[in-house]
Parts: C-alpha cells; sequence; structure tokens
C-alpha cells in the first residue's frame, strides 16, 4: 500500500470508500460497483491512482468545503507525474496498461467533477487511443484484468456517447477510426452484432429495406462501440449508467444521424437535398420505433436482491427517463438545420415533444429523494428537458430540480449543465424578443429579419468567388447544431459532461 504523505490522507481515504463508492452506482456489490471493488484495490497497489483517489475525494469535498481545495490540487499533481512516468517508460505490460488506463480514467473524472475544465475531453481522447492496444491484448489477460477492461471500455464509452450529444467531438479526435459520416453502414465481419443475439428494439431502429444491403446495418461507431458489450444483456439497465447498453447504442445513432445532416455542398442553405433528406426520415423513423419498442429490464443477477427490490421504482424511472430524453433528442436532430419539411412530425411531433418533457419532470420528481443518493441520476434527460421546456412554471420546476440537487454539494458538472441551460433561455427570450421588435417595425422587409428573399439564395452562393464558398461551407461544419451546443460556446467554448 502507497504510503500516506498527511494525516488528511486516511479521512480522503475512507471518504472515497464510504461515501463515493456508496453512491456511485444504482447496486453497491461486487458485479455492478466497479468502483468499490476496481478502482479502490487499485489505488492500494499503484501510488498514482492511491494519489488521483485521494485527488477526487478532496475535490468532491471541496464542493461544500473550499479548504479542501488544496490538497485536491496536490494529490492531482501527484497522480499527473505518476502518469507522465509510465509514459515516458513506454510500458509494455498489462498491468502497466491497467494502471495507466485507471489514471487517465481518474483524472478524467476529477476534471468533470471540478466544473468540467475542458481537460476532461483530452483525457478521454488519451482513454480512446489505449483501447487499441487492449484490444490487441485482451486474449492474454487475466480475470482480475478483463474486469478492469470492462468497466474502462464502459466508462469511455458512456462518456463519448453523452458527449456527442452536447458538442462535436470530431475536433477532439474521439471518433477517429469510428466515424460517422455516412446515414447507414453495414456492420462489418468483425462485428459481434447478428440478428439472433440483438434485441428487437436494435434491429428495428437498424432494419433496412434497400435492394443493395439485406439485413440491418448501424453507423460506424455504434458498430464499434458494440464490440465491447455483451450482447446477451444489451436491455438490461446498467447500474453504473442508469440505463441500458441498448439505449447507449440508440442515443449514438441519434447523436451520429445530427453529424449526417449537416450541410453538404449542394445545399448552400444548410438544408438537406432531397435523397439525404429521404434517407433521414427513414432512420429516424426507425429510430422512434426502436425507442418506443425498448423495454430495459432489471440486471438479472441481481433479480432477487434486497437492495434492487428496494431500489426498483427509482432504477426503472432513471432508465425511463433517459429512453424519453433519448426522444427528445431525436425531435431536436430532426428539426436542426431549419429543416421544415412534412415528414418531421410524422417522426416525433411537437404535443409528443411536451408529452415526453412532462414525463422527465414528472420522473424526476417523483423518485428524487431515491435518484438523487446515486451518481446515476438522471442529469442527462433533466438537462434536454430543461433546454426544451417553454412556459415560465416548467423553467421554475427544473430550476428548483437542479438547486436541490447542487444542495448536496457533491457532482461538480451539475452547475455547468445549469448555466448553459439559463443561457439557452436567456437567448431563446432575446430571440423573441428582437422578432417582436422587428414584426411591430418592418416585418415585412427581409433583411431585417436577417433573411435574404428565397428566390435569391442559391444565386447569391454561386456570385461568390470559389473561396468563399469553401469558407462559408466548413463554418457551416462547424456550426452548432442544438441551441445548448451553441450556449456552451457563447460561455467560452464550454464542454459539459452529463454524465
Amino acid at each position: 500500500m502507497p504510503l500516506a504523505t498527511s494525516p488528511f490522507d486516511s479521512v480522503l481515504i475512507s471518504y472515497f470508500e464510504n461515501v463515493i463508492c456508496s453512491s456511485s452506482t444504482l447496486l453497491d456489490d461486487k458485479r455492478y460497483n466497479p468502483y468499490r471493488h476496481v478502482l479502490l484495490p487499485m489505488a492500494f497497489q499503484s501510488a498514482g491512482i492511491y494519489h488521483a483517489t485521494l485527488a477526487i475525494s478532496a475535490n468532491t469535498l471541496r464542493l461544500a468545503r473550499p479548504e479542501y481545495r488544496v490538497f485536491a490540487l496536490e494529490h492531482k499533481q501527484q497522480a499527473l507525474k505518476a502518469l507522465i512516468s509510465i509514459v515516458k517508460r513506454r510500458p509494455s505490460s498489462n498491468s502497466d496498461m491497467d494502471e495507466m488506463m485507471g489514471l487517465i480514467l481518474m483524472l478524467c473524472w476529477f476534471e468533470i467533477n471540478d466544473g468540467c475544465r475542458p481537460s476532461w475531453v483530452k483525457h478521454l481522447s488519451g482513454f480512446r487511443s489505449l483501447i487499441r492496444h487492449h484490444d490487441e491484448n485482451s486474449s492474454s489477460r487475466s480475470a482480475c484484468g478483463q474486469s478492469l477492461e470492462k468497466f474502462f471500455l464502459q466508462y469511455f464509452a458512456f462518456h463519448l456517447v453523452l458527449a456527442k450529444t452536447a458538442f462535436r467531438v470530431d475536433d477532439v479526435d474521439l471518433a477517429s477510426g469510428c466515424g460517422s459520416d455516412s446515414l447507414e453502414a453495414p456492420v462489418p465481419p468483425s462485428s459481434p452484432l447478428s440478428a439472433s443475439s440483438l434485441p428487437s428494439s436494435i434491429l428495428t431502429a437498424s432494419s433496412t429495406t434497400s435492394d443493395h444491403d439485406k439485413g440491418f446495418s448501424f453507423s460506424p461507431s455504434t458498430s464499434f462501440l458494440s464490440c465491447h458489450m455483451p450482447l446477451e444483456t444489451l436491455d438490461e439497465i446498467d447500474p453504473y449508467m442508469g440505463f441500458s447498453n441498448a439505449l447507449l447504442l440508440l442515443i449514438n445513432e441519434i447523436a451520429d444521424l445530427a453529424e449526417s445532416q449537416g450541410p453538404h455542398l449542394n445545399s448552400p442553405q444548410g438544408l438537406l437535398d432531397q435523397d439525404r433528406a429521404d434517407r433521414v426520415q427513414t432512420r429516424s423513423l426507425r429510430l422512434k420505433a426502436g425507442l418506443e419498442e425498448l423495454e430495459q429490464r432489471l440486471p438479472s443477477a441481481a433479480s432477487s436482491g434486497q437492495e434492487l427490490a428496494m431500489r426498483t421504482p427509482a432504477v426503472l424511472a432513471t432508465a425511463e427517463a433517459y429512453r424519453l430524453g433519448a426522444l427528445l433528442l431525436l425531435y431536436e436532430v430532426t428539426t436542426i438545420q431549419g429543416t421544415t419539411r412534412p415528414w418531421v412530425n410524422c417522426v416525433i411531433s411537437r404535443m409528443d415533444r411536451t408529452r415526453h418533457i412532462q414525463s422527465i419532470l414528472k420522473l424526476v420528481e417523483d423518485n428524487f429523494d431515491a435518484m438523487v443518493h446515486t451518481a446515476a441520476l438522471p442529469l442527462w434527460p433533466l438537462f434536454l428537458a430543461g433546454c426544451c421546456v417553454d412556459s415560465d412554471q416548467d423553467r421554475l420546476s427544473v430550476l428548483r430540480l437542479f438547486e436541490r440537487t447542487e444542495q448536496r454539494k457533491r457532482y461538480g458538472n451539475i452547475p455547468p449543465a445549469r448555466r448553459v441551460m439559463e443561457m439557452v433561455w436567456r437567448q431563446r427570450d432575446l430571440s423573441m424578443e428582437e422578432r417582436c421588435v422587428v414584426s411591430g417595425g418592418s416585418a415585412h422587409n427581409p433583411k431585417h429579419m436577417g433573411l435574404q428573399p428565397t428566390g435569391s439564395v442559391a444565386t447569391a452562393e454561386r456570385c461568390k468567388p470559389a473561396s468563399n464558398r469553401s469558407r462559408a461551407r466548413n463554418r457551416n461544419l462547424h456550426k452548432p447544431r442544438y441551441e445548448w451546443e451553441r450556449a456552451s460556446a457563447m460561455l467560452g467554448g464550454w464542454k459539459i459532461s452529463l454524465t
């Protein structure tokens, strides 16, 4: 065991074991709590992970007691030194790789809990590059090593997919090797996905009727992520995430659909050409059907446990809130880029959207006391619902839920998420005020509304020099897709984590 360097070390390690580990997952047992049964044992074997563990404890405590900030930074610095040391000696053994991945994971965790500092994305990117090495050496790993790898990969997948719904990840190389530039890609031969092993919800979302592709297809990144998931339990609720891997894959498909719906060379206005619009419609309808058909099951191995029986209502409510959040995201994706096609309401109508928002708020409100005791609280769907609400009454309801969560002083990524949500509201209100002013004055002049007459758009685009058109398209490719992405950019390019 690493030597203690301060009398406070015993306090910090005790806090990690008794408070953080006890509340990090929905179920606290050997199979479902990797914090207690994977990371904590590593802390007693590795000085670097020991310091990272103490850094996380101190950083969590400083949310309520600022004096712990110094201890958090000191231990974080020691953990970074340990990571640099491992990198310099070019690790080749599985134990060295496990230690390196453990350090990167915990440093990523630290930065997320430290107000979502941008460096958490860099750690996640580094984490991505190490996964390839684990893939190459997985056959020679011990049972303990496989447990470590399983948790590391689940952590990466969870944070990557939800990050893709909050900001673009292509500029940080998180999706290298599993790009999302096509609407549909056949499942590669090396992928374990097969029709006989998939839940019906996934089959529904991925089925295709094209002549040239019989069977089913996914985006490349979904196929990549699925390679590290046990397919027989895809529809079981993961106590670490709070929802199933099947839903995680569907959310990833929606996020990739948003990428594929970006502006194209033949669409100077940023609208979809007819062919791609038809494919987006087909894909959107399949995803909606998959989400509606999805039934998330309680973990089978713990179905008779007393702890699960007590938490069953909150576990099911959390998973359902995430499913409804995915439907909200799908609504946003089908309406981005100003697409006003008649099929949009056939996917998810505005009435459905309102109903999903109210259902999420009710699920969180009714189960709040049970949900807030664990880190698997449904922040992502609550954030999406909050960004989408329209009435002042609903905004107050969302704010009260955020405030009640922040009062626990446990999760450092909650305040940044709330500030982004409030910026969404502020920008929406300002936009409405501007439209009211314009409509009261020069409503008949489209230039006063920042618009060009429809018939002149393509002509104006063609009249621009080629270099100008290229720069304009590059700007379009990187412009925010969602209101919350735009709000994050206005706050200084924040990269919030909604995990």
